[in-house]
């Protein structure tokens, strides 16, 4: 729940994380996460925002090259997306061998996941410019900016937090609501973890503490058979450039495993060996095929869960 000013005060702060990156109000946007738009539409154009509002439900390899068309002729300052989205287009254009023409861009702002260093490269090789990642939480606790040097800076004008140092080495982000009255929480255990790094000043001269990476929520762990946990499978589908636009482990349970990818003609049947031998490297002993799909579907959120079960 939150009041109208909180929902204005949260604006503002996406304005000012908007302003590191080089944009100014007036200036064109483009937005690609999870909306829902009327028909078989792709995106459409809010004229008074200036904002190119595409949907994240229906990227494929057969529709990455309209969207990438649509924003070329837009032309936007900045590209707000979720890393999965705006990731799968970076790998189309790598793939294509083409850079991408827009020429006022300025930075691509992502949100709403933890944004992979992988991911991170191959935005940054295919749009020529610096990734902007910002995190915060339905629960308004806790924010995080990334300025103009790649670092992570806490914004404690948004809110009171604290770090709790975790047996793994990171820690995890404690918030006290400042700015929400409808419900205002203290000393709030987000579930969600930082790696705090070496303190120094950052070079941009902001006064926020800084931390070295956001991790997120980790993602879902799995417990097979034999009582062994698995997690952190998303290395399995690094290294396929030019090959491979996404990719979503499935466990059916009983240990057995399916690898749905969305891929270029490139694809071949060694890189589906080398899939399969990479994902049993990790998690020996169980059953794993690869599925083509031309798409992953995605939740009604707009995004799609990396580890999915079938229930």
């Amino acid at each position: 729940m939150q009041s109208l000013g909180a929902v204005i005060r949260e604006e503002a702060f996406i304005q000012r994380q908007l302003g590191w990156i080089g944009w100014r109000p007036g200036q064109r946007r483009a937005w690609i996460r999870g909306d829902l738009l009327s028909g078989e539409r792709h995106w459409r154009h809010d004229r008074a925002g200036k904002m190119l509002v595409m949907s994240s439900y229906h990227l494929s390899d057969a529709t990455i090259g309209a969207y990438v068309a649509a924003l070329e002729s837009h032309d936007p300052v900045v590209i707000q997306a979720y890393p999965s989205s705006i990731g799968a287009i970076a790998n189309w254009l790598i793939a294509a061998g083409r850079p991408y023409a827009g020429r006022a861009l300025r930075g691509v702002m992502t949100s709403s996941e933890t944004l992979e260093p992988a991911v991170r490269a191959a935005i940054e090789r295919a749009f020529g410019v610096a990734v902007f990642d910002w995190y915060g939480q339905a629960e308004r606790v806790a924010a995080i900016g990334t300025c103009e040097h790649g670092r992570y800076h806490v914004l404690t004008d948004y809110g009171g937090v604290e770090l709790l140092a975790l047996p793994d080495g990171s820690s995890e982000l404690v918030g006290t609501s400042l700015n929400n009255p409808a419900m205002a929480l203290a000393r709030y255990r987000t579930g969600d973890t930082v790696f705090v790094g070496e303190q120094a000043p950052c070079p941009c001269g902001r006064v926020f503490p800084t931390v070295e990476a956001v991790i997120g929520r980790q993602e879902r762990l799995l417990t097979l058979p034999n009582g062994r946990r698995v997690g952190r499978l998303d290395r399995v589908f690094q290294g396929l450039d030019g090959r491979l636009l996404e990719g979503q482990v499935r466990y059916h349970g009983q240990g057995r495993f399916t690898l749905r990818v969305v891929v270029t003609a490139a694809f071949d049947g060694s890189n589906e060996a080398a899939l399969r031998e990479r994902f049993l490297q990790r998690v020996p002993g169980v059953q794993v095929a690869v599925e083509r799909v031309a798409s992953i579907p995605r939740g009604a959120n707009g995004k799609f869960t990396f580890i999915a079960v079938d229930e």
